[in-house]
């Protein structure tokens, strides 16, 4: 009988794994950035490459320590951003943690926004593009990263729902100066230090009939419990 119950709930966990199904983030890691093209084209590319004006760069040493790279902004009021293929109408989820130079945060000229941008054939997004909303493209999601206190690493995570099909999307952070040496003390800025942890995918919503394989799984695990304790009342 415990044998038989084992097996019940084996295929009660299987089935709830048929209802969530698996994530993986659209973005790539920050291992490069590339400053030597200016614009992101839905037909021609570069997709899944961080693409930025000179203000930005990829250096180690991030919040886990050696190893773990993460997108520096030096100084310029500059957009850092990937294009990606298009995705299908739905619930998104968006993270990263962010940094801002030591007592810059909630500074004025220290503003930093996160966009997602959709884009049809023909159209492009440039990294010389100042903020957003851009000359091409409609802008699905933007929201503000200019918390009370950022000074130390803050994560940032957010939905948002797309109703239309684009061809592709582009991820941008777009930030205002932050002027660090070698400049001068008197010539610095306060503004954002750095991103990490870039993410980007779909929300997981069960599609219609996979309640029923919950409810299938959650039903059998019950019967399992039930046939074993009515044997042994018997027994």
């Amino acid at each position: 009988m415990k044998i038989f119950t084992a097996k019940l709930t084996l295929v009660a966990i299987f089935s709830l794994f048929l209802v969530i199904p698996a994530h993986a983030n659209l973005l790539t890691a920050f291992t490069s950035v590339d400053a030597s093209v200016d614009d992101f084209s839905v037909n021609s590319g570069p997709y899944d490459t961080w693409l930025k004006q000179f203000g930005w760069r990829v250096v180690d040493g991030g919040q886990n320590g050696a190893g773990d790279y993460w997108a520096k902004h030096r100084f310029n009021a500059v957009p850092l951003f990937q294009g990606i293929t298009g995705q299908d109408p739905g619930l998104y989820e968006i993270s990263l943690d962010y940094i801002y130079e030591t007592g810059a945060a909630g500074a004025t000229d220290g503003r930093t926004s996160v966009y997602v941008i959709g884009l049809n054939s023909g159209q492009t997004f440039s990294r010389f593009d100042t903020e957003p909303p851009p000359n091409q493209g409609t802008v699905l999601y933007n929201h503000d990263l200019t918390p009370p206190a950022a000074d130390s690493w803050t994560p940032f995570s957010d939905t948002f729902q797309v109703s239309s099909q684009y061809d592709a999307w582009v991820f941008v952070v777009w930030s205002e100066a932050y002027l660090a040496p070698p400049f001068p003390p008197s010539t610095e800025i306060p503004g954002l230090r750095g991103i990490d942890n870039a993410y980007l995918d779909s929300v997981a919503v069960p599609v219609p009939g996979t309640f029923f394989l919950l409810l299938f799984g959650t039903g059998i695990i019950g019967i399992g419990r039930y046939v074993q304790k009515k044997f042994k009342h018997k027994s």
